[in-house]
């Protein structure tokens, strides 16, 4: 037995706004089923679920996800714990899907589960209550293990059994399911890092300065940040946040439509070309992530682990994003620029330039007219609702 063995994980469990009788018996027995599995499925750890009831988070019939998401990351910054998954009757905003039954959002380390669709009251109202709390209790508990999945990193599995399969309708969360022996074993490998002792709680990282406190942890945590980002899939920027793009891709084609910038951005260097662009990515990610505040701060205490790796992911995110959205213009500009200006035209424009205008020159001009555009363009994603912009950043998956 090696020394992670029975190490303790702490997950909170907070029911958020008021629950009827049946959700709170309900509840009260997924919880309890929940802890059980997980007892059984990964014995090696010490499981310490804490639920605690937070009625005045939300007293609304529906509710946006982050809002919650938000309140739980700092409640599990407060109390410490490694993982907090928020159960409410309220229903959940989709942004994605006509409706939402979970919400996962890996990189806070939280999980958003809903009752209020999974009730079988709300397709049957004669449903008897027994019946109620015996179903709702069935779907919870399964919503929580698939939550819990995505957490320690697994993908979604074909086997409609399996914990891990992607859920489509409610009926689909009455079955039995379980772990195969596979995800288990990754999910005790995961659980064996999230065991290890925290950083601030190692005396060299409490003497460490807040920049060498923030490398240590992007280092230490730098798988987490990868996966972050790959479950936000910020390539998708483009198509999820539309006033970035609208205003990213006008600002190419307004700039290419007038002949000073032809002339100006082919006479560029390759560095000044490397240095606009490099300028422009941090800039509109920096702008980005706090006119959206994306950033998780502590108030009157030392920063954590758990917040620098949040912080860390959502830069990252937001900063791959503008690349892609970059690499599109870039796209955008050489094809509009080959394809759409005779030669005559171009060399009328770019007048500075001694001929003959080569393939070198296009591609200055589409890098220094892609910068400006992502640059414009964040002005563009800081009028997206901040709601959209956080549901698009912190959330993986909705279930």
């Amino acid at each position: 037995m090696n020394e992670v063995d029975h190490a303790a994980i702490e997950i909170g469990i907070i029911v958020a706004g008021p629950l009827d009788a049946v959700d709170r018996e309900a509840v009260d027995s997924a919880v309890a089923d929940a802890e059980a599995r997980l007892r059984a499925d990964l014995p090696r750890f010490d499981w310490r679920l804490t639920m605690v009831r937070r009625d005045e988070w939300t007293s609304s019939t529906s509710v946006e996800p982050t809002d919650l998401a938000r309140q739980a990351r700092e409640e599990r910054d407060e109390q410490g714990w490694d993982f907090a998954l928020v159960l409410t009757a309220a229903d959940l905003i989709s942004h994605y899907k006509p409706f939402s039954l979970a919400v996962i959002c890996s990189s806070l380390d939280v999980a958003i589960v809903s009752t209020s669709r999974v009730d079988p009251q709300a397709t049957a109202p004669d449903t008897a209550d027994d019946e109620r709390v015996r179903q709702i209790q069935t779907r919870v508990v399964r919503l929580m293990m698939h939550s819990m999945g995505h957490w320690l990193g697994l993908t979604h599995h074909a086997d409609p059994v399996n914990a891990m399969h992607d859920i489509a309708s409610v009926e689909e969360l009455s079955s039995g399911f379980e772990f195969t022996p596979e995800q288990i074993e990754a999910m005790q490998e995961a659980l064996t890092l999230i065991a290890d002792q925290r950083l601030e709680e190692r005396a060299d990282a409490r003497r460490a300065s807040l920049a060498m406190f923030y490398l240590l942890a992007a280092w230490e945590n730098r798988d987490e940040v990868f996966d972050a980002v790959a479950q936000a899939k910020p390539w998708e920027f483009p198509t999820r946040l539309s006033r970035l793009t609208t205003a990213a891709v006008s600002t190419v084609l307004v700039l290419m439509m007038t002949a000073e910038t032809w002339d100006m951005a082919m006479s560029q260097s390759w560095l000044s070309a490397g240095c606009l662009f490099g300028f422009s990515i941090v800039s509109t990610t920096a702008y980005v992530a706090v006119r959206q505040q994306l950033f998780l701060r502590r108030n009157g205490r030392r920063i954590t682990e758990q917040i620098v790796t949040s912080n860390i992911s959502a830069t990252a995110i937001v900063a791959t994003g503008m690349f892609v959205m970059f690499v599109l213009l870039l796209v955008l500009a050489i094809a509009a620029g080959l394809l759409l200006f005779p030669d005559d035209v171009v060399q009328g424009w770019a007048a500075s330039i001694e001929r003959p205008i080569r393939m070198e020159h296009y591609g200055l001009l589409a890098a220094t007219v892609s910068s400006l555009g992502i640059l414009i363009g964040a002005l563009g994603a800081s009028f997206e609702q901040q709601h959209h912009f956080r549901h698009v950043v912190f959330v993986d998956e909705e279930v």
